[in-house]
């Protein structure tokens, strides 16, 4: 708990913990024992800041004196480039880049460097986060201006841009954008157009963003695109777990809310239908995601709904046919044509009613039948 709140009071990212550092500073702390004395404010900023530059420069030193043998490939993406050359102001014309990667070449040495290569622009959502934080951290960096904003009515707080998972840049750009209105009114009111913030060239460059129509509506697009992934998010990463039933039905969910946006043009959805696919393929497609969809009552007997696809019954057969999981195959397949022609206690109106209202594994006690598989698979 010291710990914890330790992290809560100086709003230390969560994230921080998957540091594959961490567990060596916890380990190197309880070999001394109580009575540690942790780094000060200045070893840290000074001392061990130059320490810790220091062993990267042998580190990196030591690939140096390996580069003759190896040869070396350069690469930038277009933003920063190695020995801390930052080109994110710099015209990206072929004079400029020429100039960088010269530089770079004449410190690795032009005789050792055997291949160059660009790397492509930034994404989309990319851009458009970059973006969206330089407007929240212009407006938070400045109290004057958070003050003006923080008086409009119905005035909620911006999401801060922060190091965290992937649904937090849509997050913010979904932030940004229910601001609209509250940052254009800002940087069109002579409160902000007099005042010696708007003509600097930080303030130049938000305010450009600010009334920029191609930004919002980018980011309204984005967040449209991104709604239903993180909708699915939140359900998979709660902490009390659904039912496996409803990741299935959530990547179904999805697909379909996205070819909805681009009003089921196949060339236009078709490029974010390949990213959903291949990353379901890759984590979430999976025969026990199949079945437990087929055996969730309340996508089943939702016959305009449901996906009668070969894979889900496939996956549910597929699991049938392990012995590990399924001791008696027979006797689970009367109770599924019991379950799918609603038949028996699946017939009774207690049980098509509750379907949608109670949890797959609760209805399954209750309208069930003893096959230990289905009620797992269920769960």
């Amino acid at each position: 708990m010291a710990f914890a709140r330790w992290c809560f009071d100086a709003c230390i990212p969560f994230n921080a913990m998957w540091s594959p550092y961490f567990q060596q500073m916890v380990d190197a702390i309880g070999s001394i024992g109580v009575g540690y004395n942790a780094p000060s404010y200045n070893d840290m900023r000074v001392n061990l800041l130059h320490d810790c530059k220091k062993e990267c420069q042998l580190l990196i030193d030591s690939y140096r004196s390996q580069w003759a043998n190896c040869r070396c490939t350069i690469m930038g993406d277009g933003i920063s480039f190695v020995k801390s050359v930052d080109a994110s102001d710099i015209l990206k014309d072929a004079t400029n880049l020429c100039n960088l990667f010269m530089e770079i070449i004449e410190w690795v040495g032009q005789d050792n460097v055997v291949h160059l290569i660009l790397e492509k622009k930034r994404s989309c959502s990319e851009s458009l986060y970059h973006d969206a934080s330089k407007v929240t951290i212009f407006v938070y960096n400045h109290i004057y201006i958070l003050s003006w904003l923080r008086k409009r009515s119905g005035w909620k707080e911006i999401v801060r841009p922060g190091v965290t998972r992937f649904a937090t840049t849509f997050i913010t750009l979904k932030s940004i954008y229910d601001h609209k209105h509250d940052l254009q009114a800002l940087v069109t009111n002579k409160y902000y157009t007099s005042h010696k913030i708007s003509k600097s060239p930080v303030g130049k460059t938000v305010t450009s963003i600010i009334l920029d129509g191609k930004f919002w509506e980018e980011c309204l697009f984005m967040v449209k695109i991104a709604a239903p992934i993180i909708r699915f998010l939140r359900v998979v990463d709660a902490d009390e777990k659904p039912s496996l039933g409803y990741v299935y039905e959530g990547m179904i969910r999805i697909r379909k809310a996205i070819m909805a946006i681009f009003r089921n043009k196949s060339t236009m959805y078709g490029p974010y239908i390949k990213i959903i696919d291949e990353r379901w393929d890759k984590h979430l497609r999976r025969n026990l995601h199949a079945a437990a969809y087929f055996l969730n009552p309340a996508f089943l007997y939702d016959k305009e709904a449901f996906c009668e696809t070969p894979e889900v019954m496939q996956g549910l057969l597929d699991l049938l046919e392990k012995r590990s999981i399924c001791s008696d195959s027979e006797k689970a397949m009367r109770e599924i044509r019991f379950y799918r022609d609603r038949l028996g206690n699946f017939s009774r109106e207690s049980a098509l009613s509750s379907a949608n209202k109670i949890q797959p594994n609760e209805w399954w006690r209750l309208f069930g039948y003893s096959t230990p598989f289905l009620q797992k698979v269920a769960i």
